[in-house]
């Protein structure tokens, strides 16, 4: 099938148009793609979480399954940004590369297919929580018998395919030392100095310099730091979040330990994680779409690995492989935020070759 850019430069804009940055106006783009797919002669299904709306719609038939997923939420952005503008071969807007231009596509190429024959079952799943709470929408919706034999998240990516993404381990660290007046500090214990200390001592644990053929360690940011209370004081109390991303394969357990151990006399607590997600790199759907991304590129797919976290989580979890797929683009969460027009009818040809390709024996 031949992609109808126009079509699909159109959705991407509708979809920017409902400023999706909060709940409800998610919600609403989310009743938009339901009607989309009603007008197509689809049956969406919609369901409700917290709140949260999202959806799933099934198209064909077959022993395969192949889902596609996206988000329909975006950050937050400039007030221009929430009137798309096209530009040449870029389409402007928030959400346009991340990931709105993707959920076009998608939805675009379900309707397709449901006037066609796939060799296999297609599921079409949107979420409107992927930007703050996966687990409310993907992890909602796979818990409640969302599945397949291969997971296609329409994340931005330049045409290239994610096999991986570091998991993400952050704690909170409170920190006592001895207050005494700045004109005499080393009559007092300076407790921001020691979470500095310690922070520049989680740069260096072991988990954190492992390496792997995609990764050069772990990433350690220091986001947040509270201590003080006037001036002319040696602080005596201090706070501080560190943001670990870490590899695939690592223990949170162990790098837990590994961070008390730093010092015994700081309270460290996780205050939230993800795991890390890392695909064999002999799945045999993978290997389907490096050929589906070569057949519509005329170009070898290229496969990466993701600093941040993705919905893939939700379906590794559940014993689903699923890769993050998109078009390419820049600036995702920044004010200058573009999708390529182009590479979304690239992205449309190789998600439509991929199903093809669920649906025959090639490769086994």
């Amino acid at each position: 099938m031949v992609a109808n850019l126009e079509q699909i430069t159109e959705l991407t804009k509708r979809l920017i148009g409902f400023r999706s940055n909060t709940a409800q106006n998610a919600n609403r783009a989310l009743d938009f793609a339901a009607g989309y797919l009603r007008g197509r002669g689809l049956s969406p299904q919609v369901m409700e979480n917290q709140g949260h709306r999202m959806l799933t719609c099934a198209v064909g038939e077959g022993p395969r399954c192949l889902v596609l997923n996206g988000h329909l939420d975006v950050v937050d952005g400039r007030e221009e940004q929430y009137s798309p503008q096209v530009e040449g071969e870029r389409l402007y807007g928030r959400g346009a590369y991340d990931m709105l231009g993707a959920c076009a596509v998608m939805m675009a190429l379900t309707g397709d297919l449901a006037e066609s024959e796939p060799g296999c079952r297609v599921v079409l799943s949107l979420s409107t929580t992927e930007e703050t709470s996966g687990e409310l929408c993907t992890g909602y919706m796979v818990e409640n018998g969302l599945t397949g034999d291969f997971a296609v998240c329409g994340e931005p990516t330049n045409l290239a395919v994610s096999v991986m993404s570091k998991g993400v381990f952050r704690v909170k660290a409170r920190l006592h030392g001895r207050a005494a007046h700045s004109s005499r500090p080393w009559q007092g214990e300076n407790a921001l100095l020691k979470a500095y200390e310690l922070y520049r001592g989680i740069e260096k644990l072991p988990f954190v310099t492992h390496k792997n053929r995609y990764f050069d360690g772990a990433s350690v940011n220091l986001s947040m730091v509270r201590g003080g209370v006037v001036m002319n004081q040696v602080p005596d109390y201090a706070e501080m979040v560190v943001d670990i991303r870490y590899l695939p394969g690592e223990d949170t357990g162990e790098m837990l330990r590994q961070i008390r151990a730093l010092d015994p006399t700081a309270e460290i607590e996780v205050t939230g994680t993800v795991e890390a997600v890392a695909l064999a790199e002999d799945d045999p759907f993978l290997a389907r779409l490096d050929r589906a991304v070569a057949a519509a590129t005329k170009t070898d797919c290229v496969r990466f690995a993701q600093h941040g976290a993705a919905d893939t989580v939700f379906f590794q979890a559940a014993g689903i492989p699923s890769v993050e797929f998109g078009p390419a683009g820049a600036g995702h969460h920044g004010p200058e935020e573009y999708v390529e027009l182009s590479s979304l009818g690239i992205f449309y040809s190789c998600l439509d070759e991929m199903v093809r390709l669920m649906g025959t024996c090639e490769g086994e």
